[in-house]
């Protein structure tokens, strides 16, 4: 299903994939992840996929949706509904915080994501050094259940760690520079 989501558009089969139980949370932030940020006429992904659980699952608003909605639809719609989109963040952040509320596993895959999507909206606040701490107290916490590839994670923090530059005091940084 990862592969397919390469392709960038959100199938039928790909909503089916997320709003089932069955599927491992981390497989579909994956397919989430691989279908990529959307250009601006791929904005309706989350709209197509709420419509999806509205048919699939009877909800009949979406405060409907945040009352009854399993952990992995609404993780899915947040995740979705945030990225790459400061003007539905807010809504993603509350979406993926009930998501975190409801799952009963202590899963890192909710965490890490809820905590992407904080970081998120930290970066456009231009808190650099909170895009940093945001997502490694996640990693670093021992108690979650950790149902997320390793080879995901380092690819999370591939990106993750150039922000750590930003919790450097300045005059650090010019002293670190010069020792290399």
């Amino acid at each position: 299903m990862v592969i397919i989501a390469g392709y960038g558009e959100m199938t039928h089969g790909i909503m089916e994939f997320l709003g089932s139980p069955d599927e491992p949370i981390d497989v579909k932030m994956a397919v989430i992840n691989r279908l990529g940020r959307p250009l601006m006429e791929e904005l309706d992904r989350p709209k197509a996929f709420y419509e999806y659980l509205k048919a699939s699952s009877g909800y009949r608003s979406k405060r409907d949706l945040m009352k009854r909605g399993k952990d992995y639809e609404l993780l899915c719609m947040a995740y979705l509904w945030g990225i790459n989109n400061p003007a539905r963040l807010p809504a993603a952040l509350e979406m993926a915080e009930t998501a975190v509320s409801r799952n009963l596993t202590a899963s890192y895959t909710f965490n890490i994501i809820y905590a992407l999507l904080k970081a998120e909206s930290q970066f456009y606040e231009f808190q650099w050094c909170s895009v940093y701490h945001i997502v490694t107290d996640v990693n670093n916490n021992a108690s979650l259940k950790r149902d997320m590839p390793e080879e995901a994670v380092r690819a999370i923090f591939l990106e993750i760690d150039t922000y750590y530059e930003h919790c450097i005091h300045p005059d650090e940084r010019e002293n670190r520079n010069k020792r290399f």
